[in-house]
């Protein structure tokens, strides 16, 4: 059940761009910014202001075998330092052998690069997803109406 004392929605993260998550708690005063791509976070409460620059994320896609079949579990972890080539090998090993290639994702955030998908498509900000649904319901918009009036 959601909480009523938080709004949730989805912002451009002012570090990568990408739809990054923001809460506000209006109840405690405080304002939280996610993105679960780059790894930037924001935390303003009435006291204090913390802002953290990010530097990528996993997205771990696991199996889980339950009763009913196979359920897909996603655990996020956001970079906060550098990752040198080391660490980005471990973490793409951790995808080839307890993950699932197909939808699990590795993106690394530059200051010279910006964001750049090291495993995984890079995702898509919040114009481009709104930009493909419209051009999605126009399409079918489109076959409806050629469809109903090809009838007569």
């Amino acid at each position: 059940m959601a909480n009523p004392s938080v709004i949730s929605g989805f912002i451009d993260c002012p570090q990568c761009g990408l739809p990054a998550q923001k809460d506000e708690y209006y109840v405690a005063e405080e304002e939280r910014v996610l993105c679960d791509y780059c790894g930037y976070t924001h935390t303003q409460t009435r006291d204090n202001k913390a802002t953290s620059k990010g530097y990528g994320s996993a997205h771990y896609v696991r199996a889980n075998e339950t009763e009913n079949g196979s359920k897909l579990e996603t655990e996020i972890i956001r970079f906060n330092t550098p990752l040198d080539l080391s660490a980005r090998n471990e973490v793409l090993q951790k995808i080839y052998d307890d993950c699932d290639q197909h939808r699990s994702s590795v993106f690394v955030w530059t200051d010279e690069h910006g964001l750049e998908a090291l495993h995984g498509a890079t995702p898509k900000t919040l114009n481009e997803q709104c930009e493909e649904e419209m051009q999605y319901f126009k399409d079918e918009f489109d076959t409806l109406h050629e469809e109903h009036y090809s009838e007569d």
